[in-house]
């Protein structure tokens, strides 16, 4: 929602159409068009450094085509010569007040903003393992609350908020460069900039067409990155309709806007902001959803027979029903064939079928066998060729070992009634 949010200014930009300039005209159309299949161009036939560096070298080439069909004005050249070249920063003309109107904006704005950044991290996360497979929360939550200093800092001292740029990870997608040298480079360089006016001028006379080409570009591999995170998850029923309503309603504010003209003055920024309504309907609807979504079934098996057919079968029917990652589900499945495996080396005696509770929500699964008989080892160092053969319990330390390797964790705990294991699953 992001991406599209951006696509009107980005449009817009690319034609040549701003603040102050109302007509598009050929010559901005044609350097829009060149500006961007030279950064296309560059990212998909070139290797290596020209890859790296196809947006900047398509922005040099921008400003030279700018340069040559006369959309940089004398106006615009003067106020660059004009302006000195060094100057310290200055923090003047500010206050603080207090308006309770603004309460529910800023939390609305804080809150859209703070999944955005929770949104570009899990991007970025994708992008640097190939192997990716679910959200790390320890770096999301590290970045909130940078995330979180960047705007109150600057409130402070009557700056701007800063926020994470979900087009500069859209950048980092099409040039593969993810560096963290890049990131305190930039830092640098935008530092050096604030004491460098006049070279900030001339970034900021940038002409339209080129920031145009240059957002086409970003945000077209930020919005597929987006689908590809919302499709690392089996849609139920549920998932689709908080994905598929929250973007209808953020798109409605583009195609509809007028529909929301008489909202209460409180709540009007939620309907003036695609992307904060669409935050907010997902928001809302994800806790609705939510009601009865953790899952719990019971699987009886025998250890008399064949038992890993119907273990496998049973984990991978409820599987599907609940949209489970299928790696996830084998993964339980051959753990508790391991332990059926265990059970059956040590001759448990069970009156009834062996009883597992299964239950799983969006983040976990777990598996949870009671028993009676004896208690079970589940070694962290996998055994070695000789204790396997060599010792009568070999082959049930190599199945404990099995177990815990497939599980994220195992906990072990014992009563009056028998043995409690939980198998834990990260999803």
């Amino acid at each position: 929602m992001v991406g599209v949010q951006v696509i009107p200014l980005s449009m817009e930009s690319f034609i040549g159409l701003g603040p102050h300039d109302k007509i598009a005209t050929s010559k901005e159309i044609l350097v829009g068009f060149l500006t961007l299949s030279v950064m296309l161009g560059l990212n998909i036939f070139s290797k290596g450094k020209m890859r790296l560096y196809s947006v900047l070298i398509g922005i040099i080439f921008g400003y030279l085509i700018s340069v040559l069909f006369g959309l940089f004005n004398g106006a615009s050249i003067e106020k660059v010569s004009e302006t000195s070249f060094f100057a310290i920063p200055l923090i003047h003309g500010f206050g603080w007040k207090f308006d309770p109107l603004l309460m529910i904006p800023f939390v609305i704005a804080t809150l859209s903003s703070t999944l955005k950044t929770v949104g570009d991290i899990t991007t970025a996360q994708k992008i640097n393992d190939a192997n990716w497979k679910r959200v790390e929360m320890k770096s999301v939550s590290g970045g909130i609350l940078a995330d979180g200093i960047g705007g109150l800092l600057p409130g402070l001292i009557g700056g701007f908020g800063q926020s994470t740029s979900s087009a500069n990870i859209g950048l980092s997608i099409a040039t593969g460069a993810t560096s963290r040298v890049i990131a305190w480079s930039a830092g640098g360089i935008l530092i050096l900039l604030a004491f460098l006016p006049k070279v900030s001028e001339f970034f900021l006379l940038m002409p339209l067409p080129v920031i145009g080409a240059t957002l086409v570009y970003a945000v077209s591999f930020m919005m597929i990155a987006g689908l590809q995170i919302i499709m690392s998850r089996m849609l139920d029923a549920r998932k689709t309709f908080v994905v598929g309503v929250s973007v209808i309603a953020g798109i409605s504010v583009f195609s509809l806007g007028h529909i929301y003209s008489e909202i209460h003055l409180w709540v009007k920024p939620v309907f003036s902001s695609a992307l904060s309504l669409a935050t907010i309907t997902a928001i809302v609807l994800n806790l609705i959803m939510r009601i009865g979504t953790k899952k719990h079934v019971v699987l009886g098996v025998s250890l008399k027979g064949t038992f890993s057919d119907k273990i496998f079968e049973f984990m991978d029917y409820n599987g599907k029903r609940w949209g489970a990652r299928p790696e996830i589900i084998f993964n339980v499945g051959a753990a508790l064939n391991e332990f059926m495996d265990i059970a059956a080396g040590y001759g448990f005696v069970i009156d009834k079928d062996l009883k597992v509770n299964v239950y799983f929500d969006e983040f976990s699964l777990d598996a949870t066998i009671c028993y009676r008989g004896q208690l079970i080892q589940f070694p962290d160092k996998r055994p070695s060729p000789d204790e396997i053969i060599g010792d009568k319990d070999g082959s049930l330390k190599l199945a404990g070992y099995m177990v815990k390797r497939f599980a994220q964790k195992v906990s072990v705990t014992s009563g009056k009634d028998g043995h409690r294991i939980k198998l834990h699953f990260d999803h």
